[in-house]
């Protein structure tokens, strides 16, 4: 299909709320908005105010940034983490997992980064690797051995 079209990436953020009809709100820009960007993941914090926002492409350049959009004050910040993030990529996946509580501790929630493309410096290659954001403490780490077959 040709269009006369002109494509580009944005880094608007829209809320929708349910209901009949559904609604589309666009926020306005407050706090640390991140750079346009597409192929990124978000991913629902576990006290269901947050949005976590990492990595993404925009003009062949790829991002391993923290973004988390608070849904109450409807505002940015760039999350500081510990720990080395991943290489900036595009195309994976993000999880988050919950573990239970146990006896004498709280709950424990993770972020779970899988594959992707991209890599340091002007490197691309496909990745197969895993990454978790230990969301008590914003401590990044690799997974460095894993049973089983890689996908």
């Amino acid at each position: 299909i040709k269009s006369d079209v002109a494509y580009a990436v944005f880094n608007d953020t829209h809320i929708l709320t349910l209901g009949e009809p559904g609604t589309w709100d666009l926020v306005p820009d407050l706090g640390d908005v991140p750079s346009p960007r597409w192929r990124h993941t978000a991913t629902l914090l576990p006290d269901s105010d947050g949005v976590l926002v990492f990595g993404g492409l925009c003009k062949g350049r790829r991002f391993n940034d923290t973004h988390v959009f608070s849904i109450e004050k409807k505002e940015w910040s760039i999350k500081e983490c510990a720990g080395t993030p991943p290489h900036p990529r595009s195309h994976h996946t993000a999880n988050r997992v919950d573990f239970e509580a146990e006896e004498e501790s709280a709950a424990d929630h993770k972020l779970i980064i899988i594959g992707g493309y991209g890599g340091p410096g002007s490197t691309r290659d496909f990745y197969l690797d895993l990454h978790l954001l230990e969301l008590s403490t914003w401590t990044w780490a690799k997974v460095e051995s894993m049973k089983g077959p890689v996908p």
